[in-house]
């Protein structure tokens, strides 16, 4: 009985049958001597209560003597562990697939982190290219400007001189006029 290092045995005799309850406890001596405890006050009490025929046809472990009662309690009580260790591993396995799964949305995640600043490094790259190209055409226009206001002052000079020969001849030349034929 290498479960009862940690567990005490708890029975509990009513009229509709026997009761088992396990409960922490410090040592297996411990539990053993509170188990015979409770067996002793389980027998006197079940010999001196009265039960109908057809209860006692369906506890007929109360007519076996005292150590095949604690053999029986014994075998429920290791089919009640097992089953306990058996449920514990279970939980143990969906516990496991849950970590596997919350490691394959970290490793998700991490990618995810990973193209994020990828995509954040290459906007910044298009970014600088678009303000180094907005200055190179700001500076282009400048020059052409400049230049432009060079050539239209070159102009100007021309454009004055050319009006007023033009008003000249304008001048000079009578207006004459043409006979209808």
């Amino acid at each position: 009985m290498a479960g009862l290092g940690h567990c005490r045995l708890q029975v509990r005799f009513s009229q509709y049958g026997l009761g088992i309850a396990v409960a922490e406890t410090a040592t297996v001596g411990a539990a053993t001597r509170e188990f015979i405890r409770d067996l002793t006050c389980l027998l006197s009490a079940s010999r001196s209560q009265d039960f109908a025929a057809e209860d006692d046809a369906t506890m007929t472990e109360y007519d076996m003597p005292i150590e095949e009662q604690v053999k029986s309690i014994a075998k429920e009580l290791r089919a009640v562990t097992e089953a306990m260790h058996a449920g514990f591993a279970a939980m143990r396995a969906g516990f496991d697939a849950v970590d596997k799964r919350f490691d394959a949305v970290d490793k998700r995640m991490d990618k995810l982190q990973v193209l994020g600043e990828e995509t954040n490094a290459v906007a910044k790259l298009g970014l600088e290219g678009v303000q180094a190209l907005r200055e190179s055409t700001d500076a282009k226009f400048d020059a052409l400007s400049k230049k432009s206001d060079e050539q239209i002052d070159l102009l100007k000079p021309a454009f004055v001189h050319a009006r007023k020969r033009i008003e000249r001849l304008e001048r000079e030349v009578p207006k004459t006029r043409r006979r209808r034929r």
